[in-house]
C-alpha cells in the first residue's frame, strides 16, 4: 500500500488550468474586463469614470452598466460612439442598452 496522499488542488490551479467551469468563468471575466476598459478609453473621461461594466450579449445587444441615471441619459446620446467602440473590439452590436446600478 502506498502512503501517498492526494492533496486538493489550489483554487489558483483550478482557475488557471483553463479547463472546466472555473477556467471558462475566469476567461469570460477577463474578456469582459478588457472590453469594459477598452470601451472606457473611447469615452470622454467624465463618462468613462462612471461606466461600471460592459458586456456583449446575444442578439446584437450590448449592455453598459453605469453608476447614475444622469450618466445613462448622457450615454444615450453617445450610442454611435459606443457602437463604434464595440465594433473596434470585435463586438457586432446593433444596439446598446444602458442600465443603472448605483453604488
Amino acid at each position: 500500500m502506498s502512503d501517498r496522499r492526494q492533496h486538493p488542488a489550489s483554487l489558483a490551479d483550478l482557475i488557471g488550468s483553463g479547463g472546466g467551469a472555473l477556467g471558462r468563468l475566469a476567461r469570460e471575466a477577463r474578456q469582459r474586463t478588457e472590453l469594459t476598459q477598452n470601451v472606457r478609453r473611447r469615452l470622454p473621461d467624465a463618462l468613462a469614470a462612471e461606466v461600471r461594466h460592459v458586456s456583449a450579449g446575444d442578439g446584437g445587444e450590448a449592455v453598459i452598466t453605469v453608476r447614475s441615471a444622469a450618466v445613462a441619459s448622457r450615454l444615450h446620446f453617445e450610442q454611435a460612439r459606443l457602437l463604434e467602440a464595440l465594433a473596434a473590439e470585435g463586438v457586432a452590436a446593433e444596439r446598446v442598452r444602458v442600465k443603472v446600478a448605483p453604488g
